[in-house]
């Protein structure tokens, strides 16, 4: 094909059609009310829980990761930093689960498709990521997302031209892009992944041997910055 033929090729891709790598936006802001304290810097096999997140998604070969950060901000931004991924800061982030994927979406440029992931899920490896990736098609029409007994769930790859519907809508405070992937389920592609089931939300959730809790994790200055 001559240089005009791509050009010509480029100006008529589709608006929705993603301009840009896959950009991973990893949720790590949340409150952890039934935990008792910041899950993201919950020690996992000897590392933060959110470094460990970070590590699995570069391996998956998503080098673009936003970090949405709120209680605990400045502490989790810099382990954040030092994992090679950019923090982005949620002042709101005790008002639920979509106030923080509205600043993570808001942070990445326009045209992106965007793999949204959760901090907690901490038994995903690269693969599990790399499956859902895959199964977003080319032309940015259909999203892929892993199972959940309610439909679709975290993680979810969002086609580009879906990101403008979601910065729009009022999603549920609790459940994120959840009440859009409902609507529009028969453009979702499903994957199975047993991996995924397993998250940290309660002190029972946390492994022995694997899981060790910080040792300033219940000291109140460090509950609200």
């Amino acid at each position: 094909m001559s240089l005009d033929r791509r050009a010509i090729a480029r100006r008529r891709s589709p608006p929705g059609r993603a301009r840009h790598e896959p950009v991973a936006v990893l949720l790590a802001a949340g409150a952890s009310r039934r935990l008792g304290f910041n899950k993201a810097l919950l020690s996992d096999r000897g590392a933060p829980l959110v470094v460990g997140r970070i590590r699995a998604l570069k391996a998956a070969g998503l080098r673009d990761i936003r970090v949405v950060v709120g209680r605990d901000w400045l502490r989790v931004a810099r382990t954040v930093r030092r994992a090679g991924a950019r923090p982005v800061r949620n002042p709101d982030w005790r008002a639920g689960m979509a106030g923080s994927l509205a600043k993570g979406l808001g942070d990445t440029p326009p045209g992106t498709r965007c793999l949204i992931a959760a901090v907690d899920q901490y038994r995903l490896r690269a693969e599990d990521y790399r499956r859902i990736v895959a199964r977003t098609d080319a032309a940015g029409l259909r999203a892929s997302a892993a199972a959940s007994p309610g439909g679709a769930g975290v993680p979810v790859m969002l086609p580009a031209r879906w990101r403008a519907p979601l910065l729009r809508a009022r999603p549920d405070p609790d459940h994120g892009a959840r009440r859009l992937l409902r609507a529009r389920a028969r453009a979702v592609n499903v994957s199975a992944l047993p991996r995924a089931r397993d998250d940290l939300d309660r002190p029972t959730d946390l492994r022995p041997g694997r899981h060790r809790v910080p040792r300033d994790a219940h000291d109140p200055h460090n509950r609200h910055s």
